[in-house]
């Protein structure tokens, strides 16, 4: 008989985002953009979705894992709102458009100092999209930022990962997080990050 912990039996473990990107020998960059485009499976274990910015994240059983075959990655589901989307497209890529020259060096070390903050925001915009996308006054916009974040997701500090949460968190001001519950996990943490996205443009300058 099969022993169990609190992460299950242990031969069908819950993994995390790190294990199962492992598991499915892909990158975890990867397997964030299958969620964002909601072509993954759904977690076994949604993780706490409480005020805590110590939450746990979404967990997944090895075998829904081993189940899952991943496919090629489509875009973002699309509406019959097709011209509003070709717009916001096209706005967005011109937004996150990154320049062929380096960062300044005063934009890199930004970038390096702040990292894990823009990572942690990114991380929350691609979990919460859809709650986020139901609120957003320009719902295809936000899902092109949200996918360009979810597309960045790295290790590395990236300048194009910054601008695309920069971006997102533009078209999240407070009035549009005020309609989400009190006590959102997304609602707090994303106010919190609020000041990043003004921290970027002014280095942007």
């Amino acid at each position: 008989m099969s022993s169990s912990s609190p992460d299950g039996p242990e031969d069908d473990p819950l993994l995390g985002t790190a294990q199962v990107a492992a598991r499915l020998n892909i990158g975890e960059s990867t397997w964030r953009s299958y969620r964002s485009r909601q072509q993954a499976p759904e977690p076994d274990d949604p993780g706490d979705l409480g005020e805590s910015r110590f939450r746990r994240r979404p967990r997944w059983r090895a075998s829904t894992i081993d189940a899952f075959r991943p496919g090629p990655l489509r875009p973002g589901r699309r509406t019959d709102l097709a011209k509003a989307r070709a717009a916001a497209r096209e706005e967005v890529a011109a937004e996150l458009e990154v320049p062929a020259a380096p960062p300044a060096p005063t934009m890199t070390r930004w970038l390096e100092r702040t990292h894990a903050a823009v990572f942690e925001a990114a991380e929350l915009l691609v979990d919460h999209r859809e709650e986020l996308l139901a609120v957003a006054a320009r719902p295809e916009a936000l899902a092109e930022a949200i996918d360009a974040a979810g597309m960045h997701l790295s290790g590395r500090p990236s300048r194009a990962l910054a601008s695309a949460v920069a971006y997102a968190l533009g078209l999240l001001p407070a009035e549009v997080l005020a309609r989400l519950p009190e006590y959102s996990d997304a609602r707090v943490a994303l106010e919190g990050a609020r000041e990043l996205r003004e921290q970027f443009n002014r280095i942007r300058g």
